[in-house]
């Protein structure tokens, strides 16, 4: 009795589309896991530039050297527009914690970022030392943008 090999090449036909449906839905699937990664670390980006930006802000607006405001309870606008892009920063934070694996890059906390820009703030105490305070503020700028930039390629 002779084989009836048309029905083999169906078979084979309908075996091959479901390998090809199969590598699209995972080629699919890596996709959306990409693209929510990207979405994540770019609202980082964006809000630790914020961030950074209101922590300057208002610390400059505090003052200089002698002008130095030294009560903490009443620091106006630019005060209430840093707590806020922090608490923005650090809801983004979470969101894209996961893609931040290195240790070395848990500078970026929002936690370690309050404190730095505090830490560098301090500087300002002395008349002469806003320039260093920009230097400061522009390097931790740099940096983070890098490291962030940095866990979005890898």
């Amino acid at each position: 009795m002779p084989i009836d090999w048309s029905a083999t090449g169906t078979w084979f036909t309908g075996l091959l589309g479901v390998g090809v449906a199969i590598y699209a839905l995972n080629s699919w699937k890596k996709q959306i896991v990409l693209q929510d990664k990207y979405a994540k670390l770019d609202g980082l980006l964006e809000a630790f530039v914020t961030s950074v930006r209101a922590g300057f802000d208002w610390q400059h607006n505090v003052g200089v050297g002698e002008n130095r405001c030294h009560d903490k309870s009443d620091q106006g606008e630019a005060y209430t527009e840093w707590r806020k892009s922090l608490m923005n920063y650090r809801v983004h934070w979470y969101k894209s914690r996961c893609f931040i694996n290195s240790a070395e890059d848990q500078w970026l906390s929002p936690d370690q970022l309050q404190n730095k820009i505090i830490t560098i703030a301090q500087h300002l105490e002395a008349l002469d030392s806003s320039h260093y305070f920009h230097s400061q503020m522009s390097a931790l700028l740099e940096k983070g943008l890098a490291d962030i930039d940095k866990n979005r390629e890898s």
